[in-house]
Parts: C-alpha cells; structure tokens; sequence
C-alpha cells in the first residue's frame, strides 16, 4: 500500500492510500508549520479552541452527539513534532459505509463537522474566541505542561534535547511555559488561528476504499480553499547534528529518591541518510530492545540503574539514552553505557544479537500495514523529508544490514550532552521506576 498524492489548491495536498483492508476510513487535515518558541504554544491554544465548540455545534457536547449520529465517528486534536516542524490539525475515523444502513453520509458528514471546526468558531461581539474556552483550555494546557515536570524521566529527556539543541528549533517546547501561556491575550490567539487559515501548508491524508479523485472532489466541496495563498511559510528541516568541539553537561536538583542519567549523541544519520536502515539495527543492538547491550549488562548483569534504553530520534539523527540510576551508581553507570558503545564500536556483536535486532525491526514494520495511524505516520514524514521508501522497501534494507555496516556507522557516533537530574531523596520514589 502507497499513497497517491496531489494537489487541490495552492499550498493545499492530498495524499490517498485506497484499500479495503479496514472497516474503517480515516482522514486527516495536517497544518506544517515551522516550530517556533512563541507561535508554535498559541497555535496549539487555538487548534484545542477549536475543539471545543462552533457555529453549528456550540458545545463539546453538541459535536459528540453528531459524531454519534455519524456511527460514533471520532475527530481527534492532532499535534506532534517532525524534526524542525509543528504539526497541528484533527484526525478523524469513520466506519466505512458499507457496514451501515446505507443511509447516512457519514464521510460527508464528518467534513461538515470538520470544516465547522476550522472555519467557523464561536466568538464574541468583538470577533475572539469565547473567553470561557479561552481560560478552560489555558488550564489545560498549563496542566499538561507541570504533568511533564511530574515526569521525570520524560522532563529528563526533555530537557537533554534542549541543551543539546539550544538555537535550534528541535529544542523548543511546543507546550511553552505556564507563564508564556497565562499570558497568551485574547487577541493574539485569534490573530493566531487567522495565520494558521492561510500562512502554511494543509497535508491532507485519506486512508479507505474511496479513490483519491471521490475524495478530492469531496474536500474541494467542502473546504473553502479559493483564495488561500499559492506560497506559503515552509519548514526549513536542518541536517543531523555535528559533532560538538566539547561534551556538555549539566545537572540539576530535584527531591527524587532516584536520579535520572541522559546521554546525548550525535550520529551523522538521519531518515534522509543512506546508512537509516544501518542505524536502526544499531539502536536496537544498543538499547531499543528488551535484549539489548544496555539492557542485558547495564540494567541485568550489573545491577547498576532501574532503566536503561536508548532512543534514535529519526528526523534530527540524535541518539539518546535514558537512564534511572541512584546517585552513588551515576559516573559507573555512564561509564557502563559508553562501554556498550565501544563494544559495538570494535566489532563485539554476537550473531543472536545482531539477528534478534533486524528480526524485531523487520515484525515492526510489517506491522506497520495493520494500523491505519501507523500507516499514515509512515509515509507523511517521508513525504516531509522528501524519501521516497516504502515499508517493503525499508524492511529490504533492514535485511541487507551487515555487522561491518553497524560497526562503521557506530565509528561516528559521538557524545554531545550529558544530563543529569539529580535525586535529593527527600520524597518517595517516583512512578516511572
């Protein structure tokens, strides 16, 4: 299964994967823009606005009761970060037709529900959103950010990214701050969600029975696309990360009974590179897996952290590891995770390693064509990154991997950042261990 992908109007395109393989049809509506500090929090503000209540649908209430009459369609806030940019938009799935009564137009009933949302929300007598859904969503957001801080091996990784990452926007927060969000005005968010009309590219994505020329003429009906700009403001998607002149490293204080160690790398591989497939089957030899290197030695055979795994972020090329670690076992422990690279780095890889490695990667890929959101994550960040690779073709190059590949690229591999929260114990252990 792959896309066709076209252009409805301008800055506005349409990638299909028609199939019958599921019961159900999914559309998405993506909004790709640039990630930055200050736009990327109100942005987010506005899209969960947006949500909450319309023209047509005045109350959260009100959209779910016509969801329901839709085959309990549902509509979802999408939101997440591709390398250097923001998406933002909904995701809606829908049962296909043929399982109904044949009578209700749920696809079309769920672009009106879709494009009431984008295009017309409620506001009050001075054109911005109603300051009730201004301030409930506010609180949310603001919640969501201290539930990160809450999370410390999440708020660990986080923070590792934006010291390794400073001055570029693979750093920033798209959350922001509480302070940044308490302070967003009524103006500004309204002001923003008008440059999200019309400033950036819409990516939308179908997946189910309908061709892409039904489905096209059915967004053209349905979404107000004439007179939207032909050029629009485009993400500027930067090259992995050099290697840095010095190790960076920071600690910081909190009353954790247990530390939280990560290790920033760079690798010279990103989705883009001709050795991706390579530095797969290395993180999953290094980490990602339940019998990797980490695992097995760092965490099993010496006892030295609760947790121990690596992450390769696919887009910026960055590898970290994440690691729970008390604070007397912190300098063993990174000794121990810079030692399973070395390992690697000469050629220490047995063959149940290396097998077991390209053997998890190759079912996870396979999976990939069983779920229509994995499916769709697949192939828009390729079309992002400009690669054109399908799962069967990335599943070839998984199996064509050799030891001496993943030997090589390990040989690039370089420690950038160094992050340590460090555990005061002066409150019970926290829930990720």
């Amino acid at each position: 299964m792959y896309p066709k992908r076209i252009s409805l109007s301008g800055a506005r395109f349409l990638s299909a994967i028609q199939t019958d393989k599921f019961k159900t049809e999914t559309l998405s509506v993506s909004i790709v823009m640039p990630t930055d500090k200050k736009a990327s929090p109100i942005s987010l503000l506005a899209l969960s606005i947006l949500k909450r209540g319309n023209e047509s649908y005045k109350t959260q209430g009100e959209i779910n009761l016509r969801l329901d009459e839709l085959y309990a369609t549902s509509i979802s806030v999408k939101s997440q970060r591709l390398g250097n940019a923001n998406i933002l938009g909904f995701s809606a799935e829908m049962l296909c037709e043929e399982y109904t009564d044949g009578k209700t137009d749920i696809f079309g009933g769920t672009l009106e529900v879709l494009t009431q949302m984008l295009y017309h929300p409620l506001t009050d007598e001075n054109g911005n959103f109603l300051r009730s859904y201004i301030e409930s969503e506010k609180n949310n957001q603001c919640d969501s950010i201290k539930a990160q801080i809450n999370n410390p091996r999440s708020y660990a990784s986080k923070r590792c990214r934006e010291i390794m990452f400073e001055g570029d926007a693979y750093g920033i927060s798209l959350l922001g701050t509480v302070d940044s969000v308490s302070q967003i005005t009524e103006r500004a968010l309204f002001e923003s969600y008008q440059h999200l009309l019309s400033d950036y590219r819409y990516e939308f994505f179908y997946i189910g029975p309908r061709t892409i020329e039904e489905v096209a003429k059915r967004l053209s009906e349905a979404f107000p696309f004439d007179g939207r700009r032909e050029s629009v403001c485009e993400v500027a998607q930067s090259v992995p990360k050099k290697k840095a002149d010095r190790v960076r490293r920071v600690t910081e204080e909190m009353p954790l009974a247990q530390g939280k160690l990560v290790l920033g790398f760079t690798t010279e591989t990103n989705i883009k590179s001709e050795d991706f497939c390579t530095m797969l089957v290395l993180n999953e030899i290094y980490g990602a897996s339940p019998v990797s290197k980490l695992f097995m030695n760092v965490r099993e055979r010496l006892s030295l952290c609760y947790y121990c795994s690596s992450f390769y972020d696919i887009f910026k090329g960055a590898l970290f590891v994440s690691c729970g670690v008390s604070p007397e076992n912190r300098d063993k422990a990174e000794r121990e995770i810079l030692s399973q690279l070395s390992e690697i780095v000469k050629g220490n890889i047995s063959d149940e390693e290396f097998e077991a490695a390209k053997r998890s990667l190759y079912n996870n890929y396979r999976s990939l064509s069983d779920s229509p959101a994995h499916l769709e994550g697949y192939y828009f960040c390729r079309n992002e990154f400009g690669v054109d690779c399908t799962i069967e073709q990335c599943m070839s190059g998984i199996r064509a991997v050799k030891i001496s590949d993943v030997v090589r690229v390990a040989s690039n591999i370089c420690l950038d950042t160094v992050y340590f929260l460090n555990g005061s114990g002066e409150e019970g252990e926290d829930a990720d261990e």
